[in-house]
């Protein structure tokens, strides 16, 4: 083989070469051109965080007012009369009733007896 042979033999294998790296030159273009897509398609992760902490200081306040009303409740319950308590109430409400009606049977029959008015009419 001829030195001119030899150079163009070599120039094609150079030419070979460079052609594959070409090829793979662009096969890793298209798998970073691919990635970049993606990394570029993924939420705004300052966005997220934001939101998360919003969400956060939103639910210790909501975990305060359930506080508050829980220890309100307690309060309202504590000063609220019991079952044997309102029971007590309304016999004591009945006797006085009872009582009244009593009073005034008594009193219209001594009215009656002493010849009284007892109506609660003006005169």
């Amino acid at each position: 083989m001829s030195n001119d042979q030899a150079i163009l033999h070599g120039i094609e294998q150079l030419n070979a070469r460079l052609e594959r790296i070409e090829n793979r030159l662009s096969i890793i273009e298209g798998a970073v051109a691919d990635m970049d897509g993606r990394l570029k398609s993924w939420p705004d992760m300052h966005y997220l965080s934001a939101a998360a902490k919003a969400q956060i200081a939103h639910m210790s306040e909501m975990k305060a007012d359930v506080a508050d009303i829980k220890v309100r409740t307690h309060e309202i319950y504590q000063a609220m009369a019991t079952d044997p308590e309102i029971r007590h109430l309304r016999e004591e409400v009945g006797r006085f009733r009872d009582h009244s009606v009593n009073l005034d049977v008594r009193v219209g029959t001594i009215e009656g007896h002493l010849g009284l008015d007892g109506s609660l009419t003006p005169r």
